[in-house]
């Protein structure tokens, strides 16, 4: 029998969002997420557009200069995540529009989930809600605290 190696688990990517799923049909649509870009190098996105150092976004570009002007370490990439989440629009409509159709105010507090992935159904998928409320109204299939 020939010897098997084992794979490697490691975290890529990094969803943040100030509308949890289940809040809406399509809470996808706001959520920001924190990918890994290279040694320690993480962006900020939404859809297909990086957050750049100067706090513009932009489509893509290529070259190791436009990567070092849009990545950041992961706990800047994070903390800029979180405080981002809540001022993104879709469509003309804001986070707290969401939250103010039913009556609810936007959380302010955020913390990180080990959560079952919407999308692709991996339970080691790594998701950020803003605060303990929010879990419960967006996400019943959270399983842990990271």
């Amino acid at each position: 029998m020939s010897e098997r190696v084992a794979g490697t688990v490691r975290t890529s990517t990094y969803t943040v969002s100030a509308v949890p799923e289940g809040f809406t049909s399509d809470a996808y649509l706001w959520d920001v997420t924190v990918e890994c870009c290279g040694e320690d190098q993480w962006s900020v996105r939404h859809g297909a557009r990086s957050l750049g150092r100067g706090e513009e976004w932009s489509f893509q570009g290529e070259g190791d200069e436009w990567r070092d002007a849009h990545s950041f370490s992961k706990d800047e990439a994070l903390e800029i995540a979180r405080q981002i989440a809540v001022t993104i629009v879709v469509n003309g409509v804001r986070v707290e529009d969401l939250y103010a159709a039913k009556g609810l105010e936007i959380p302010v507090t955020a913390e990180v989930y080990l959560a079952t992935c919407g999308r692709c159904g991996d339970p080691r998928w790594p998701m950020i809600f803003l605060n303990e409320e929010s879990r419960e109204i967006g996400r019943a299939s959270c399983k842990e605290r990271v």
